[in-house]
């Protein structure tokens, strides 16, 4: 596949851990005294069956086995193992019987061929189902039981050993769960097997993690033959939950869980399930850097689980901030960054977090092709200077995008609001009746250039807001060089004259307009047009000198640097 990995965040936290098989804490032993196997104690046993023995290890710790009682036994998928244990070692900890089940014969698609369950004992009685994780043949089935002794903590020993003939072809697998998952406090509500099918190519993820560290969080790791990806889950107060992708496409997934184990701050595999996937839909490629935690940003739209080929221009954009996250009171804004790899064009679009949510809309706005959306969040460490924004990524999606057309001049942006409905009206009033683009352009060039007071504060302290815009600039009716800029390009674009907002320098930095009029492109700076400002006072004084000029007359005192869409 095309991917080797999602997310970049786990780093020296993971070396050695991921991706292989898992050590379990505890340690199985031969006993040192005689293993001779005795007959289950105390347990009544037909004369036609064979019972289940006991190994004399089991029998001096005081193991008495309920059910099963014979030896082999059929079933169908699974039976019920219950029991007592005298010999409970004295810990605060859990203490569990350990069971493995072997199959005798190896389903080839299956690469975990053995399973085993960890039974708590508790007030010397356990008591779990025990299902044949393989279908139907013939299973070994071994108990294992703790050492009683203080120095042997964690090391178990053979309890006894019988063989489990499985009449059911269907294969009814429970989810794996290793001792560290109990350590953990792991628990998964959803899925509720250890093998389902999904029809749509992804699969509910959902449970808890007990008193996870600050910043801990759930590592998902699927393998689909040499194939393998990763996805990192947050964890919040302990919950997790989130629709996840198949990202290796059709074809069975084994899904293992690693939690961390805060004995040495490493991730180890705690639980482990399958996934028969039936779908071949290709997800979007989706990275997050370590910020995404931190910043309490939590996508809803889009979600882990979007397409990625993607056939709209519109591309909508929704979440929360969680409020407990460490960085979450810096993040009032987040600004989506719209990419065309190959050509390395990209806009901004800024959506504002309001009462811990945010929603709004980005724009493939250049065409088919391969896109990256970049997500990021204020970066207030470099926040020296208020007329510039600074921003830090925190999670991307790659896209393929397929019949869209190319409106990279007309569409919204950043602080160019085309699309709201006053500036559309404002623009409808001011071009009704205009003959051409070129009176359109000029009307327009006239409003704003009248319309917007020129802020000499604003200039002169530096008072610039991420939120600037075209709109705050239509309703205030004041602004400095860039808010003549976003409203002129707004108007002219929804007027549907093609426009872009211009930087450079004037004297300082500055920014104007270019339209797109009668086949060539002119420029216009309604600033300049406005008036004029001396002893830190605007007076308004409209020209039109500076609609259309010539190109040579206006490269005397602008240099343009660039244009953004």
């Amino acid at each position: 596949m095309r991917r080797s990995g999602v997310i970049f965040i786990l780093s020296l936290m993971l070396t050695g851990c991921l991706g292989h098989d898992n050590e379990p804490l505890s340690k199985e032993h031969t006993a040192p005294e005689n293993t001779e196997e005795k007959t289950a104690s105390n347990q009544k046993v037909s004369s036609e069956v064979t019972p289940v023995k006991l190994t004399s290890y089991a029998e001096r710790a005081g193991l008495k086995l309920d059910s099963p009682l014979q030896d082999p036994m059929e079933v169908n998928t699974g039976f019920t193992l219950s029991g007592e244990l005298r010999d409970v070692p004295k810990t605060d900890s859990p203490v569990y019987i350990w069971v493995k089940v072997i199959p005798k014969a190896i389903i080839d698609d299956l690469d975990d061929e053995n399973f085993h369950y960890y039974i708590p004992i508790e007030d010397g009685k356990f008591s779990t189902q025990v299902n044949m994780h393989h279908g139907a043949g013939d299973y070994q089935v071994s108990i294992l039981i703790p050492s009683s002794k203080k120095e042997e903590a964690d090391q178990y020993y053979d309890g006894a050993k019988f063989t489990v003939k499985n009449k059911d072809q269907e294969i009814g697998r429970d989810i794996l769960y290793h001792e560290l998952a109990f350590v953990n406090g792991l628990t998964i509500t959803t899925p509720e097997k250890g093998m389902i099918t999904s029809d749509d190519g992804t699969f509910a993820l959902k449970g808890r993690v007990g008193n996870p560290s600050p910043g801990e969080e759930l590592v998902v790791e699927m393998y689909k033959g040499e194939e393998s990806e990763l996805v990192v889950l947050p964890l919040y107060d302990g919950y997790f939950e989130e629709q996840i992708p198949l990202y290796l496409g059709k074809g069975r997934h084994h899904i293992k869980l690693f939690t961390l184990y805060k004995e040495d701050d490493n991730y180890y595999e705690t639980a482990s399930f399958f996934i028969d996937n039936q779908s071949d839909i290709d997800f979007a490629e989706f990275q997050k850097s370590e910020l995404y935690l931190a910043s309490g940003v939590a996508l809803e739209e889009p979600s882990l689980h979007k397409e990625a080929l993607i056939d709209e221009a519109i591309y909508p954009i929704s979440g929360k901030v969680v409020p407990e996250a460490p960085l979450s009171s810096d993040v009032d804004y987040v600004i989506a960054t719209v990419v065309l790899l190959d050509e390395e064009l990209e806009a901004n679009y800024l959506i504002p977090v309001e009462n811990g949510r945010f929603s709004g809309e980005a724009y493939f706005r250049f065409g088919p092709g391969e896109y990256e959306v970049i997500f990021s969040i204020p970066d207030v460490e470099k926040g020296d200077d208020p007329s510039a924004y600074h921003y830090q990524p925190i999670a991307h999606f790659t896209h393929t995008v397929a019949d869209v057309p190319d409106h990279r001049d007309l569409l919204p942006s950043w602080g160019i609001q085309s699309e709201h409905p006053a500036i559309k009206q404002w623009a409808e009033e001011l071009t009704t009746g205009k003959k051409d683009d070129r009176s359109k352009a000029k009307a327009i060039y006239r409003f704003v250039a009248q319309h917007i007071a020129y802020d000499v504060d604003k200039a002169e302290q530096n008072t610039f807001r991420a939120d600037d815009s075209a709109l705050s600039a239509l309703e205030s009716g004041t602004g400095v060089c860039q808010d003549y800029a976003y409203l002129a390009t707004a108007l002219l674009r929804a007027a549907n004259i093609k426009a872009h907002y211009v930087t450079g320098e004037a004297v300082e930095r500055h920014a104007w307009v270019e339209a797109f009029i009668n086949g060539e492109w002119i420029e216009m700076d309604p600033t300049w047009g406005a008036g004029y400002v001396e002893n830190n006072t605007f007076y308004p004084a409209y020209t039109e000198v500076y609609f259309d000029p010539d190109p040579e007359l206006l490269a005397e005192t602008h240099t343009r640097t660039g244009i953004i869409y």
